[in-house]
């Protein structure tokens, strides 16, 4: 009787042992099945949508999991911020866009004029002889008499 009972325990141990084994495969397999990737790889398809529209001092970083693709960089105005935006969400789309680009004047702006520019002449188009800007002006020598 003693030997039996032994057995009975030996069987029911190696029955959990086995279930235990089991379940754990299992919870593995569903938590591996979770985490997978459910958007594609769009990251450097959105650089290069940005790149060909001269946006390539922003940067792209992507988060596949939760489908973000989060921007970030320098642009010079407004509109180049909205811009990039847009070219990312087409470039990815089912993504959610994190725009987290900075809007700087970085000298990239022209501050000149055109050459037709009323503030260089008098009000009947004649030259007030003042530099526009584009012509070097020389160091005058002082003349000795």
């Amino acid at each position: 009787m003693k030997h039996f009972q032994l057995l009975l325990k030996r069987h029911h141990l190696l029955r959990d042992l086995l279930f235990g084994v089991a379940a754990t495969v299992l919870a593995c397999g569903f938590t591996a099945a979770c985490r997978t990737n459910t958007h594609p790889d769009n990251k450097q398809a959105v650089f290069d949508a940005l790149t060909s529209h001269d946006l390539a001092s922003v940067m792209v970083d992507q988060d596949q999991g939760k489908g973000i693709i989060k921007l970030t960089g320098v642009v010079g105005s407004p509109d180049r911020k909205d811009s990039a935006q847009q070219v990312a969400q087409q470039a990815a789309p089912g993504y959610t866009i994190d725009n987290q680009i900075r809007v700087e004047d970085i000298g990239l702006t022209s501050t000149a004029q055109p050459s037709g520019d009323s503030s260089q002449t008098t009000g009947k188009g004649q030259d007030t002889g003042a530099p526009t800007g584009a012509e070097k002006t020389k160091p005058q020598k002082a003349h000795k008499h």
